[in-house]
């Protein structure tokens, strides 16, 4: 909402239409780009002035606009797909001006691409947000939302493709994976194409009797240049770096090197989390009960999930690579695609979209990722358990990176002053902390209290809490770490109250 002293101004989120007396043509392109984006607030009723300034001028008669705009909106000639409803638009008031205020959520995957109709367009169009502005689509783009709207990408079963465009070290390999798990002495006889059908790789190509491969079986047993072939610009990359700031890097693997000729989704994640779990070393870590907690074996855990979430959500038809990057202090997971969920659905778990269902399935046979769902709590448990900084979770409409660092938190402060320091350890410990925990608990002076946490104010590394008697302080946390404390703290009154009905 627009406050009254606030600078008028668009955003890749915000944008301005006149509308005085009619609801303007204009309009469209920007509900097909805020769809087709991140979604965004039009409002009618403002005026672009000259040198990009805008003045609040108000609509006439709103009822018939907003009627004009409900029969254009509905109409399949004008607009591909209504996703509004009578409480996304709404006739307001704001500096004593009638305004009408439209909120354009994000389309959900399956209704993309928003096409819309223009006076000076002849055929339907597709339009993206880029800053303040709506572009038309590009090709690319296009293809995209409509690859991503299917359900699932990689089940189909592709002509032209047999087990000849397959790796078979890899296919036996994984077949030695099955048999260690499932101990059935079966596999040790069947065929690599009999085996090929039963794990989903090769599909009956229905209403036929025939099989065929699959777009995820390719992926993940593939040769190089047969996945390159469907995906032209398939690329996986892991760099090891000193920083990321510097353009050289330690170690790589990288599909299609000729180290690694025939790299599938298979080989590199078997030797991506290879080369990023083996040179860890094991924490003295003791959990509550004075035990040696089992850190190599936590960590590594946690960098296999977003290795494997990466892997399976990814879009292999984007003409980006698939991208680790492993530093001293943390490893970015980066894949084309979106996340298909929210950040706080990942964080909570339960919820999974799947984007490639084959390659899923090949990750969980092998006991390489377990339920849809499970690993975003999984991951957010092991670094809470060791007190490491929060992952960061950067989702767009045509990307996800994730960065799970390997550093204490703590240990990110190094450079505080001794009583912020220990102001600082109070709160990890505790969750808060008060003046008169303070100087009580810590026996700060009151002087030092106030100067220790004005400091650690102005450096944005806590936040306050509560006002007068009830005023304390706590970390502040970014969006993802505020999502998982809330979720634990929610967890542990439901185990409360449990325990409490059971007596």
């Amino acid at each position: 909402m627009i406050e009254p002293d606030q600078i008028l101004q668009e955003t890749v989120k915000l944008e301005f239409k006149k509308a005085k007396n009619s609801l303007p043509d204009d309009i469209w392109p920007t509900y097909s780009a805020f769809a087709n984006t991140m979604g965004g607030t039009i409002i009618l009723g403002v005026e672009e002035k000259p040198k990009n300034k805008f003045s609040i001028t108000g609509v006439e008669n709103p009822a018939k606009i907003v009627d004009d705009f409900w029969n254009t909106v509905t109409s399949a000639e004008k607009v591909s797909c209504n996703i509004l409803s009578d409480s996304n638009v709404i006739v307001d008031d704001i500096r004593g001006k009638t305004v009408i205020i439209i909120e354009v959520p994000e389309a959900d995957y399956g209704q993309k691409p928003i096409l819309v109709k223009t006076q000076n367009r002849k055929q339907m169009t597709a339009y993206k947000r880029l800053g303040t502005a709506d572009k038309i689509a590009t090709p690319e783009q296009i293809v995209y939302m409509y690859a991503n709207n299917k359900t699932d990408m990689d089940s189909t079963v592709i002509d032209g493709y047999d087990i000849d465009d397959l790796n078979l070290s890899d296919i036996r390999d994984y077949k030695a994976e099955v048999l260690n798990i499932t101990k059935q002495d079966r596999y040790r006889e069947i065929s690599d194409e009999e085996f090929l059908k039963e794990i989903g790789a090769f599909k009956r190509k229905r209403p036929f009797k025939d099989y065929g491969l699959t777009i995820g079986g390719l992926l993940f047993f593939g040769k190089y240049q047969s996945i390159r072939d469907y995906y032209p610009a398939f690329q996986l990359d892991y760099f090891k770096k000193d920083t990321n700031l510097n353009p050289d890097w330690q170690d790589r693997i990288s599909s299609g090197d000729m180290s690694y000729p025939e790299m599938n989704v298979y080989s590199f994640y078997n030797l991506a989390l290879k080369k990023m779990t083996d040179n860890i070393t094991e924490a003295f870590v003791l959990d509550e009960n004075a035990r040696r907690k089992p850190y190599r074996s936590d960590l590594t855990v946690a960098i296999r999930e977003s290795l494997v979430n990466m892997l399976m959500h990814a879009y292999y038809g984007a003409d980006v690579p698939l991208k680790v990057i492993e530093t001293p202090d943390y490893i970015e997971f980066y894949n084309p695609g979106d996340m298909r969920i929210s950040r706080e659905e990942f964080i909570i778990g339960g919820t999974s979209k799947q984007r490639n269902s084959t390659v899923s399935v090949l990750f969980r046979k092998v006991g390489i990722a377990e339920k849809a769902g499970s690993g975003g709590p999984r991951i957010f448990d092991i670094v809470n358990q060791y007190s490491l900084k929060m992952p960061d979770i950067t989702s767009t409409d045509i990307d996800t990176t994730i960065r799970i660092w390997k550093t204490n938190f703590l240990s990110t402060l190094e450079n505080l002053e001794e009583k912020e320091q220990q102001v600082i350890e109070y709160i990890v410990a505790t969750g808060k902390i008060s003046k008169g925990e303070a100087l009580g608990e810590l026996q700060l002076t009151e002087y030092a209290y106030t100067k220790a946490i004005k400091s650690l104010l102005s450096q944005e590394i806590i936040s306050k809490r509560g006002n007068n008697k009830s005023t304390h302080y706590v970390l502040k946390t970014n969006t993802e770490a505020s999502t998982f404390s809330d979720q634990k703290f929610l967890k542990e009154l439901e185990d409360m109250l449990r325990k409490k009905a059971k007596r």
